[in-house]
């Protein structure tokens, strides 16, 4: 194997600079001050870096100001969450080796809209623990399982998994299915490829030296490819670099890419099971492409709805999130009902739970309402938003004259994060209660 460019660069630096530092040594040219920390600088290289020189012990987990910790069967257990109580809660599962940071624009955006939201550091990465043991499918899913028993949640829970965390939650739909309310899969892990069995070889310090040997002066810089527009993520590099501080990371990284092999036969199985099963995938995907795997998706999981965002790539989360956001809380996870009949919205109103919404003008809305309706006009419906925020969580019926300016209004809301739905028919076949001026 050819070192890679960086290497060759990086080496050719390196004796450029100690060998022009002798040169001044030898007074040949005449040393400015200038030069001569030109020259020091270019003679101190990556060399001097450090890895796996952390510890993640008791000391270390005091020092993290984030978060807090779990002791779980196999190890510390690094997580967030927010909003327990709430009758919709999403697990956020990384994937192959960046920990629940990349989570981050989906985490706050669930906590904002309201829902229960917990994500985790798998065992190897972030700052969960690095347990001596087989980092495998069934490791992380008893993992995630074991963090939901020491949160005390016992209800079923909607499951996200990005790429190599799609085979975690494809594993717990398996092993733990009373749990499971939802899958979500981002551009997953487990069905490319055609290796079938795990690789058992066991890992000697020598692989570990190796693979940090040749991985880890080139493996940040590699993150970047999971986008497609590198560029807008100026330091997603150097944030990765911290892990390779940590020691144990090398040998998680080896043995859970061992134990990567495809998962069709778990697939078909939850395929053929009533789990709701959803797929977001990026449609310029280049680490886990979308087209190589289109038509066994279609096999193996006939019922599954796929989500392509466009002008992504490997992690759609991040590069596209509004969309992202827009299908995974509009149309995956909450996913309203656009519209209601009459008699649906009538026994909504007496229920007493629900918001209603009246898009007409004022004079409409003061000659025959909705007892107890908001009112915004729909040409003013876009900049007074803030005035309805506090619904958010709520289902809104939004009603018109016949149900036109409320079908337009209620896509509004929708794309915006709201429950909304359109009353077809409108006040005109309302049969409910009604207050006439």
């Amino acid at each position: 194997m050819h070192p890679s460019p960086s290497v060759i660069i990086f080496t050719a630096l390196s004796g450029l600079g100690f060998g022009l530092l002798v040169f001044l040594g030898l007074r040949m040219p005449d040393v400015t001050g200038v030069l001569a920390f030109i020259f020091f600088v270019i003679g101190c290289n990556t060399n001097d870096i450090k890895y796996e020189f952390i510890e993640k012990n008791d000391s270390f987990r005091n020092s993290v100001q984030t978060g807090e910790f779990a002791s779980l069967k196999d190890g510390h257990t690094y997580y967030e969450y927010k909003n327990l109580d709430h009758d919709e809660i999403m697990v956020l599962i990384h994937g192959f080796s960046v920990p629940s940071y990349i989570w981050d624009e989906t985490y706050y955006e669930a906590i904002d809209r309201g829902f229960g939201v917990i994500r985790l550091d798998l065992y190897g990465r972030g700052y969960s623990s690095n347990p001596d043991v087989i980092y495998n499918d069934e490791l992380y899913a008893n993992q995630v399982v074991g963090l939901l028993d020491y949160l005390q949640v016992s209800q079923k829970v909607n499951f996200a998994g990005l790429s190599n965390g799609g085979r975690v939650i494809s594993k717990i739909a398996i092993k733990y299915p009373e749990r499971v309310k939802r899958l979500i899969y981002v551009a997953p892990g487990g069905f490319h490829g055609d290796k079938s069995l795990p690789d058992t070889t066991p890992i000697s310090d020598e692989d570990i030296k190796t693979f940090i040997a040749t991985n880890y002066p080139t493996i940040a810089k590699g993150q970047l490819q999971d986008f497609k527009y590198p560029r807008r993520f100026k330091g997603w590099d150097k944030k990765y670099e911290e892990l390779l501080k940590y020691k144990g990371f090398a040998r998680a990284l080896i043995s859970t890419s061992r134990n990567n092999f495809v998962l069709d036969d778990i697939n078909s199985q939850i395929g053929q099971s009533e789990i709701p099963q959803y797929a977001i995938w990026g449609d310029s995907d280049t680490v886990l492409p979308l087209n190589e795997v289109r038509n066994k998706l279609s096999e193996l999981m006939p019922n599954l709805k796929l989500f392509v965002i466009q002008d992504s790539g490997h992690l759609p989360h991040k590069e596209q999130f509004i969309n992202f956001h827009s299908v995974l809380f509009n149309k995956i996870f909450t996913l309203p009902k656009r519209a209601i009949s009459s008699k649906e919205g009538e026994m909504m109103f007496a229920n007493g739970k629900s918001i209603f919404l009246d898009v007409r003008t004022n004079a409409e809305h003061d000659q025959r309402s909705i007892p107890n309706s908001l009112l915004i006009p729909l040409d003013e419906l876009a900049y007074r938003l803030d005035e309805i925020e506090k619904y958010k969580n709520n289902n809104i019926v939004v009603y018109c004259r016949v149900g036109n300016r409320s079908g337009v209004a209620t896509d509004l809301l929708i794309n915006n994060g709201y429950r909304a739905m359109n009353l077809l028919g409108g006040i005109t076949d309302w049969n409910g209660p009604i207050l006439t001026n």
